[in-house]
């Protein structure tokens, strides 16, 4: 399932190659209505909604399509030959990047925004890459292999952590990027592994891992629109909400200034 970007709409794949969009409305009392409805040849294995473009959806037949809620019509964006199995978007939802399980990574854009990136396959990685993340300076690739693989924009190898030796680790199953860009969280059985940009080193650091007995796979992860929480959603139906902010302070009474990262604050009126 995919929220739209202003969380009133939401899509949901069902198992009869069907995409039904439900208004939900912004008050919670609101009456729920089925507003799209839309028919696909194959099983509907992922879909994202990005902030700037319509509704995208990943086939079992290999192909990514485009929905368009405004006049209930889909199109193809590309076809391959191999089951879609993750999909995601860069920061600016304007670009769009699918995994295919024969380890293919295929990019899209809506709008380049004069980056002059090249669309198409970009590289084929080692495994199925089923946790992906589009980060402000990289492409994050993890898997069944137990590698972070970190690759370029331009499709190049630029660094590799691997967990392979390591007994204590599972596959990588899930990822997700922050808001800003500038850190990614690698979900795999028990364990979150995290990364972050460091502008001084220029290169991408693994911070302290969070581990949680029973968590079991993780299966989802969803960053908070501001960058302030991190939702995990594991196979045994566990929803866990993290607090992502660096400190927060009091500004004269009258603000709670919350630090995202060290160039992003949220500002919100303190209520006592």
């Amino acid at each position: 399932m995919a929220f739209s970007p202003d969380s009133i709409r939401i899509a949901i794949a069902q198992s009869d190659n069907i995409v039904f969009v439900y208004k939900l409305g912004d008050e919670w009392g609101e009456k729920k209505v089925i507003c799209n409805k839309f028919l696909c040849q194959s099983a509907v294995t992922c879909a994202i909604w990005p902030s700037e473009g319509p509704l995208v959806i990943g086939l079992a037949e290999g192909r990514v399509r485009v929905a368009h809620p405004k006049n209930n019509k889909t199109s193809t964006l590309y076809s391959s030959d191999s089951y879609v199995v993750s999909l995601t978007t860069n920061i600016s939802g304007k670009g769009v990047i699918s995994g295919h399980a024969d380890g293919s990574v295929v990019r899209f854009f809506f709008d380049d925004e004069g980056s002059g990136d090249m669309q198409g396959k970009i590289f084929t990685h080692t495994c199925p890459p089923y946790a992906l993340a589009w980060a402000a300076h990289s492409i994050i690739v993890a898997g069944c292999d137990k590698k972070i693989v970190i690759y370029g924009n331009d499709g190049m190898l630029k660094k590799q952590i691997d967990y392979s030796r390591n007994q204590m680790e599972k596959e990588f199953t899930t990822a997700v990027c922050s808001p800003s860009g500038k850190s990614v969280v690698i979900g795999s059985f028990d364990r979150l592994r995290i990364l972050n940009w460091s502008t001084h080193h220029q290169d991408w650091e693994e911070a302290k891992s969070k581990e949680v007995t029973n968590w079991y796979t993780i299966c989802t992860l969803a960053w908070a629109k501001d960058g302030s929480k991190l939702s995990v959603g594991t196979l045994t139906g566990l929803v866990e909400l993290f607090d992502c902010s660096m400190k927060k302070s009091l500004y004269k009474k009258i603000f709670e200034v919350t630090y995202i990262d060290p160039s992003q604050v949220i500002c919100q009126k303190y209520y006592y």
